[in-house]
């Protein structure tokens, strides 16, 4: 199961973390990591290289983490985007994608 957690302040997005591994093929095989993994990339560049804004990456065994460092509607964005990509992924392979947002 891939695990996405969004989380938001003030019902603006500021994090994400994205782990696990979507158990729908074997690890190299996986049409949904792929999936997964290129929606959070496109995302990642959107935000800090094409958008400029300013956020914490970490790549994690397993784990990709963003955390913004200020709020710029573009980075929303390239969130709610993310969001909504992976609920359409989550809706045509169900059980492998668990989406929540969590508001700190």
């Amino acid at each position: 199961m891939i695990y996405a957690q969004f989380f938001k302040n003030d019902g603006f997005y500021t994090a994400f973390s994205i782990k696990g591994h979507a158990g729908y093929a074997e690890c190299g095989e996986d049409i949904v990591c792929s999936a997964v993994t290129s929606a959070v990339m496109t995302s990642l560049n959107g935000i800090t290289e094409c958008a400029g804004v300013k956020a914490e990456v970490e790549v994690l065994d397993n784990e990709i983490v963003l955390n913004l460092k200020e709020r710029k509607k573009e980075a929303q964005y390239f969130l709610m985007a993310l969001k909504m990509q992976l609920e359409y992924i989550e809706s045509q392979y169900k059980g492998t994608i668990n989406i929540t947002v969590t508001e700190v």
